[in-house]
């Protein structure tokens, strides 16, 4: 989920929309990978294998990925809605989404399964902590099965 100031701060938006037009103009410059790396993967991840993806992007997909990031409509005012059993997983280092949001939707989601903080993990934690996210899926997945069947067997 995006932060509103992602998609309604003009500043910051054009700010990456023109980050985005020099990288289709001039390729992925070091800067770029670097400006990327930061947002998504944080220090101390090995980078290699995201640094090489993301200097073969094609430009539409470049600007598919921009497009999909600024005109998603947010769910925000919407968490309510949300029905399933829902984990909340926050990296704790994650420049790009708020602590508060992360509280917000675990506090919001009516069957929400508590917040997971991931001390160091960055936006992408799935790819930085993927034991430890790893572990907290199947719990989770484990937990709700197990609910599920006893459901079941008491009807």
């Amino acid at each position: 989920m995006l932060h509103p100031s992602w998609r309604s701060a003009g500043e910051e938006e054009a700010a990456f929309r023109a980050i985005v037009a020099e990288w289709i103009e001039l390729g992925p410059t070091e800067e770029k990978l670097d400006f990327l790396v930061s947002l998504i993967l944080g220090p101390g991840t090995d980078q290699k294998v995201w640094r090489d993806y993301w200097s073969t992007l094609m430009p539409q997909n470049l600007l598919d990925a921009t497009y999909a990031l600024y005109d998603a409509k947010s769910i925000e005012d919407r968490l309510g809605e949300i029905t399933p059993p829902t984990p909340v997983i926050h990296g704790l280092a994650d420049v790009s989404t708020p602590f508060e949001l992360g509280k917000r939707v675990a506090n919001e989601v009516p069957d929400s399964r508590g917040l997971l903080l991931v001390e160091g993990g960055p936006h992408a934690l799935n790819l930085t902590h993927a034991d430890q996210i790893n572990h907290a899926t199947r719990e989770f997945v484990d937990a709700v099965s197990a609910e599920f069947a006893d459901s079941r067997t008491t009807v």
